[in-house]
């Protein structure tokens, strides 16, 4: 994986409502090498919501004390700043609240939205692309800065994502708004933003060659086999993003591992032995992580991580990892008979593994993202003897598109 040597940065900025979006490159040194501005896209508004009533829902407003009252009141305000609400009369409402961030000594503005998604239809499961990721690649993540906050709500649903604010004491009218743009906490808000970016990047991936560009929510991954094919497909992805008024920083454009891509990713490092997973809450937009530490060779953290992602996430998830030993296991874990062997932990979690996976009820999906590597070294080796633990039996039929997708894995081994 070569990620070193990138000889310049861009710097974006986009003003929400304008028509141009300013674009700077920068050199290694700092010296401004270009700047250039990007027309905006035609408007592209967000896809109608289904609704299973036309009846409004309207939920009390909790009570609040004097200091969340008076936080709530000062985000409130930064949003209607940002054009994100507006005033109105609906007859909706949805309940209000604020909670401190971890470790950040910020508060963070939440829109209870429960009932409210009850009575939305289902858009469908959030399904990323099934492409391999080819060896020997270079990689760099986009993280898109309030993905939501920049795809705007069909003009006829918006009202329904209401809410009040009130005052002290009862003092004045409450004061009422609705969200112009995807609110974080709404069930479709992820498919939704999916489909928006598809739309901007389908004419890309048309265009870059042999680079590859996957998205997930408002993650974007481009991958290409040099430098210079990355930095143009870089361009190439970030001019139509900008154009169309999302923001993100340099900072934020990942280059080295570990990655955070697909909603979940896991990193289990063979020197520290730290076991670690780090996932997306899609409705919050902020990352969580969970670490451990883990006695035994790499491969006991590896699984043990991968072992707590299956069961911290029931649900249907995409998971992505850098170990490419779990990514092969957890490919054949379905049709594998294990044979006990001296290392008790190592055979604990594969045998744990095994059976949350064949119980399993729903789908996942695993993505190994690191390049594939053919450097020599006791740890690549064994990763080679302990794949040889487990012996895969008869295959079973490919019904589904999840199947495909690891079966193109084992293409690339």
């Amino acid at each position: 994986m070569k990620l070193n040597n990138w000889r310049h940065y861009v710097q974006l900025k986009a003003t929400k409502g304008s028509q141009k979006a300013g674009i700077t490159t920068w050199g290694a040194r700092g010296r401004r090498i270009s700047q250039r501005y990007a027309a905006a896209t035609e408007e592209r508004p967000t896809q109608k919501l289904s609704w299973k009533t036309d009846s409004p829902v309207w939920v009390e407003q909790w009570l609040l004390s004097k200091e969340r009252l008076k936080v709530l009141q000062e985000l409130v305000d930064e949003q209607l700043a940002k054009g994100h609400i507006v005033e109105t009369t609906s007859p909706w409402s949805s309940p209000v609240f604020v909670t401190k961030k971890a470790n950040k000594g910020k508060w963070r503005f939440l829109h209870n939205l429960r009932l409210i998604n009850n009575v939305i239809e289902d858009m469908g499961s959030l399904q990323p692309s099934p492409a391999m990721l080819p060896q020997n690649q270079n990689l760099a993540i986009i993280d898109i800065k309030d993905g939501f906050f920049q795809i705007p709500l069909h003009p006829d649903n918006a009202p329904h994502f209401a809410f009040s604010v009130p005052t002290l004491n009862q003092e004045a009218l409450r004061e009422r708004y609705h969200w112009k743009f995807l609110p974080q906490g709404m069930k479709t808000s992820p498919s939704i933003c999916q489909r928006y970016l598809s739309s901007l990047l389908s004419p890309v991936r048309a265009a870059v060659g042999e680079a590859i560009i996957l998205h997930y929510m408002d993650d974007v991954l481009v991958c290409a086999p040099n430098d210079d094919l990355l930095s143009h497909a870089l361009d190439l992805t970030i001019d139509p993003l900008v154009a169309a008024g999302f923001e993100f920083q340099e900072a934020k454009i990942q280059r080295m591992p570990p990655w955070k891509y697909l909603g979940l990713e896991i990193d289990a490092s063979g020197t520290s032995h730290k076991s670690v997973i780090t996932w997306k809450n899609a409705q919050i937009q902020e990352w969580g992580k969970d670490i451990v530490e883990v006695k035994g060779l790499p491969q006991v953290a590896d699984l043990a991580a991968v072992v707590r992602a299956f069961e911290k996430f029931p649900g249907p998830f995409n998971l992505v990892t850098d170990s490419a030993y779990v990514a092969d296991v957890v490919s054949r874990a379905e049709q594998v008979v294990l044979s006990e062997f001296s290392n008790a932990a190592l055979f604990n979690l594969l045998s744990k593994l095994v059976n949350q996976i064949s119980h399993r009820e729903q789908q996942f999906y695993v993505m190994y993202i690191i390049s594939h590597t053919d450097l020599p070294g006791f740890i690549a080796k064994a990763n080679r003897r302990a794949d040889a633990l487990a012996a895969p039996v008869d295959m079973a039929p490919l019904p589904n598109i999840f199947e495909q997708a690891k079966i193109s894995h084992q293409l690339f081994h």
